[in-house]
């Protein structure tokens, strides 16, 4: 309860001035779906009810019914990723539990995925493997108030390079609109 209070202080003054989107938990992959860690996630929001909070499972067990309707019923967003297609990680499925969709892309670089560090996210996407993202998003965006997409492949710029392809990409697809 103390750490709820000192955090939801510290974060006061963005709630007040209207400059807070929402929270991210982003959750590692040894983060298991149990019964104690949904009671977990159900107890942040609890203690934190005027703050949004999306969260992002790493761990492919989070990805069940059960528990989109466990964030939907307490208005916590799911983060749908992109990440390297390995064994136990979350596929790329683009979903939104809340009004607003929240996107990240990691990368995939496979080799250095979980050695941790930097060098997780040294990887620059090709078109061809933002293609299939920028229709998810277009798809999701229309079902949603608002969907923000986020590029996590930091190392050496190279979020920068792919968000400007990402946008392109987006704004060729009917329908579309980028702020």
């Amino acid at each position: 309860a103390e750490v709820a209070r000192e955090f939801r202080d510290a974060i006061g003054p963005l709630v007040a001035n209207d400059m807070l989107a929402g929270v991210l938990a982003q959750f590692p992959w040894s983060f298991r779906n149990t019964a104690a860690n949904r009671d977990y996630l159900v107890e942040i929001v609890q203690r934190t009810p005027d703050v949004d909070w999306f969260v992002e499972f790493r761990h492919r067990g989070w990805i069940v019914p059960v528990v989109g309707d466990l964030l939907r019923e307490n208005g916590i967003g799911y983060v749908s990723v992109d990440e390297p297609d390995l064994p136990g990680l979350v596929p790329p499925v683009a979903k939104a539990t809340t009004p607003v969709a929240y996107i990240r892309l990691h990368g995939r670089n496979s080799d250095a995925w979980w050695g941790g560090g930097a060098s997780r996210y040294d990887y620059l996407y090709t078109r061809e493997e933002l293609e299939p993202w920028a229709r998810k998003i277009v798809n999701l965006a229309g079902s949603v108030r608002e969907a923000y997409v986020f590029f996590n492949n930091c190392h050496d710029s190279k979020a920068p390079a792919n968000a400007a392809m990402m946008r392109e990409l987006i704004m060729s697809l009917p329908g579309a609109a980028v702020v």
